[in-house]
């Protein structure tokens, strides 16, 4: 496996903490294009498959390399907030977001739960919208801190 560069390192910590491409190209001032590259070429290094397990290799690398902080007070205050945004999700979509948080894309968790992948797409969509998140890097990140941190 080739190494990952800096700048790739750079745009998996961004990835990590739930940024979109754009928001990432403005954050380190190059093009869109130039990040959605680095992140081709992150997912060739790291043998992954989609923006999914890109998020949570992200969040995994990220989670390693940066030392775990925070004081108890910080820490139950994340807890509350996780069970409570998680409380007005139903048993079904905080299952699908516990997979969506271990990287496996729409059709795998279909494949998982025995459902359609347009099911599991509803799924993520009430999950974004319930939760006001956009797209996938959140909602992994959500899943990361709240089931497998």
């Amino acid at each position: 496996m080739a190494e990952i560069t800096p700048r790739e390192r750079e745009i998996l910590a961004l990835i990590a903490q739930g940024k979109r491409c754009r928001d990432i190209a403005a954050s380190l001032g190059v093009a869109v294009h130039t990040v959605r590259k680095h992140r081709t070429n992150i997912c060739e290094k790291a043998g992954l498959h989609g923006t999914g397990q890109l998020a949570a290799y992200a969040i995994r690398v990220n989670a390693q390399a940066a030392p775990v902080g925070g004081n108890a007070e910080q820490i139950n205050a994340a807890a509350t907030e996780h069970s409570q945004l998680l409380a007005s999700l139903s048993d079904r979509e905080r299952h699908v977001l516990r997979l969506v948080g271990q990287g496996l894309t729409s059709k795998e968790i279909a494949r998982h739960l025995l459902i359609s992948p347009a099911t599991v797409r509803k799924h993520r969509e009430n999950i974004s919208r319930r939760l006001a998140l956009h797209g996938l890097a959140p909602l992994a990140l959500l899943a990361h801190q709240a089931y497998l941190a």
